[in-house]
């Protein structure tokens, strides 16, 4: 999507595929300020190629992150860094107040942990799932988490973490599978994104016949999600976001940079579904 907005403003656009490795992350950022680009759109935190982006910005390169974290923040390096980054999308809530990316990423896991523990009226056995390599889902995991412990009666019984290359290798739908065998009496699964829920989670529960007596949520609310809530295939509910808005958003942002302006509210929100409340049809 950031893609089609960048060439709908008639920018000349590169794409390079990490393919969910971030070690490929300091090649890209060098070939990318080789070739002389004036702007790059990062979905990958800025520590896992910190000196290339440092570069990059010392040759006038513009930087955005798309769903990634400054080196100012501590997560994958440990430590807190310089800025490289130009421009930020601006989180500004309805009600006027700011709120910086951290933020912005804690909430959707409190929202995900509330919809469980009033669904399953306090009693909640989750299963949580999480990609270490992603900072914002390192913090909507921790938004979880923390919301789950105000639950007297619910208990998080195991934590899976997982990588990139688990999804790659099928090792994340393994793990998925011998946590169920674990624990048999779950009664609910948090999945950190769409791939988690229909690449692990979706698929595991209907191998084990379990899907229509655990209570997952998780997904952006993409269509395959969607089509999961309807047929009861191993998905239950979804924070919906729109991705496709936040691609159009961040080079919206991007051309405000160009411009010399700041960032524009991009008016990013994010709705509940279930099979009763906010499923279109089709």
């Amino acid at each position: 999507a950031a893609e089609e907005a960048a060439r709908a403003l008639g920018w000349d656009v590169l794409r390079y595929d990490l393919e969910l490795d971030p070690r490929k992350a300091p090649q890209a950022v060098r070939d990318a300020a080789g070739v002389g680009v004036h702007a790059i759109v990062t979905n990958i935190d800025c520590a896992y190629a910190s000196q290339e982006f440092a570069e990059a910005k010392a040759k006038g390169v513009l930087i955005i992150p798309l769903f990634a974290f400054d080196c100012t923040d501590p997560t994958v390096a440990g430590k807190t860094g310089q800025s490289y980054f130009t421009t930020f999308l601006n989180f500004t809530f309805a009600n006027g107040e700011k709120a910086d990316a951290v933020r912005y990423g804690s909430i959707g896991g409190v929202i995900a942990a509330s919809a469980l523990i009033a669904t399953t009226n306090g009693t909640a056995k989750v299963i949580a799932v999480t990609d270490i390599t992603s900072t914002i889902l390192t913090y909507t995991h921790a938004g979880f988490m923390t919301q789950m412990k105000r639950c007297q009666d619910c208990e998080v019984v195991e934590e899976i973490k997982y990588t990139g290359a688990d999804v790659i290798d099928g090792s994340l739908l393994t793990k998925i599978k011998d946590a169920l065998q674990r624990h048999p009496d779950v009664t609910a699964v948090r999945g950190a994104n769409s791939t988690a829920i229909q690449v692990g989670i979706a698929p595991a529960l209907v191998a084990a016949r379990m899907q229509n007596q655990v209570l997952v949520i998780g997904g952006e609310g993409q269509e395959r999600d969607l089509d999961l809530i309807r047929t009861k295939q191993g998905l239950n509910m979804t924070l919906s976001t729109d991705s496709h808005w936040m691609g159009w958003a961040v080079i919206d942002a991007l051309n405000s940079a160009f411009n010399g302006e700041e960032p524009r509210v991009p008016g990013l929100g994010a709705m509940l579904i279930d099979r009763d409340h906010n499923l279109p049809p089709s």
